[in-house]
């Protein structure tokens, strides 16, 4: 047996709630489920209060601290990758102080022509629409600028790099693909 699947082993995670340390992640997340998020849903690093569950979920994710990041993996159905876990459980302060300070490790979407940000591509979507529908945009991609939405979709649509393409199929509506999903990601 490796050290470090020994010291996994010993390691106790911290409710951010109530200090209860448990072996388990998974029971933390069953633990802060049931015992602190049934009628009341609050941020315990910012005490701010939030009318429902997806609003405080909302407000972590937007946030790029290291604590938020974690309380947001535990209140989401997310599975946490081992590196990630790492990162967010580690007890070692400087290690990641050090190495890991501006990572952030949250999927969303980013707005390209703005930095609205959104756990759905369908949501940054309709912000485009919302937003920027009749405003001039400048593209992403290179230095043109649209006098709305339909211009640049017909611009993007004329040019031949994939970057243009994929925000063509973007504009166009075509949010299923694989491509459309990865460019649009918070790097």
């Amino acid at each position: 047996m490796e050290n470090s699947e020994l010291q996994d082993r010993n390691q106790k995670y911290k409710c951010p709630y109530c200090d209860k340390e448990i072996k388990v992640i998974w029971s933390l997340k069953q633990h802060i489920m049931k015992n602190h998020l049934t009628i009341e849903f609050y941020c315990p690093y910012c005490n701010e209060e939030f009318e429902t569950l997806q609003k405080l979920r909302f407000h972590l994710f937007s946030k790029n601290d290291r604590f938020h990041q974690k309380l947001y993996f535990l209140i989401t159905k997310r599975i946490i990758k081992r590196e990630d876990k790492e990162f967010l459980f580690s007890n070692n302060q400087d290690l990641v102080k050090n190495d890991n300070e501006n990572k952030k490790i949250i999927i969303g979407f980013e707005c390209p022509f703005c930095k609205h940000k959104s756990l759905r591509l369908k949501n940054i979507y309709e912000h485009v629409i919302d937003t920027h529908y009749n405003n001039s945009v400048k593209c992403p991609h290179c230095n043109f600028i649209a006098n709305s939405l339909a211009e640049l979709k017909a611009h993007s649509q004329s040019q031949k790099d994939s970057y243009h393409k994929v925000l063509f199929k973007f504009l166009s509506r075509k949010l299923n693909k694989y491509t459309v999903r990865k460019q649009f990601m918070i790097k």
